[in-house]
């Protein structure tokens, strides 16, 4: 430890993901196990539940003329690096188009647009009343309930 600086290493661990191994200890205290899931393949349900492409015709009252334009427009200037772009209207993707090279699984980063977005459709989702404390299922190691913090800069969901 230097100047207040720890070096922390992880490792994969299957279902579990990456795990930062604690301090002066290299392994983790327990046995990965697998995760086994009960959903359908997503490759066969619709979004938002799976990947699924939608065959519904797009919502009365939408122009799709003014949708591909601003999707084009969104990718009109290379030097934006825009990478992808989701259109979302009641609940159904109308319109999406990613860069050459990227898919709707490739990984990218997000930065803090990640939290704000997140923070953004948690806080919809509250005000629309479709949220509740019993929709969020998040074990606690000490047994607390899980609690839910929104905020301008991210949310989160902590033990509490």
């Amino acid at each position: 430890m230097t100047h207040g600086a720890m070096t922390r290493t992880a490792q994969f661990y299957g279902d579990q993901g990456c795990i930062i191994h604690p301090q002066d200890h290299d392994g983790i205290y327990f046995t990965p196990v697998p995760v086994k899931t009960r959903l359908p393949d997503a490759a066969t349900q619709p979004w938002p539940m799976g990947d699924a492409p939608s065959r519904a015709p797009l919502p009365a009252g939408l122009d799709a003329a003014r949708i591909a334009k601003a999707v084009d427009l969104a990718f009109a200037d290379p030097e934006a690096l825009t990478a992808g772009m989701v259109v979302v209207y009641k609940g159904q993707i109308v319109a999406e188009r990613y860069m050459p090279g990227i898919t709707k699984d490739t990984q990218l980063e997000s930065w803090s647009m990640g939290k704000s977005l997140t923070a953004t459709l948690f806080a919809l989702l509250v005000k629309e009343r479709r949220l509740h404390d019993r929709t969020i299922r998040r074990p606690c190691r000490n047994g607390a309930r899980p609690a839910i913090r929104a905020a301008r800069s991210g949310s989160s969901i902590c033990c509490t």
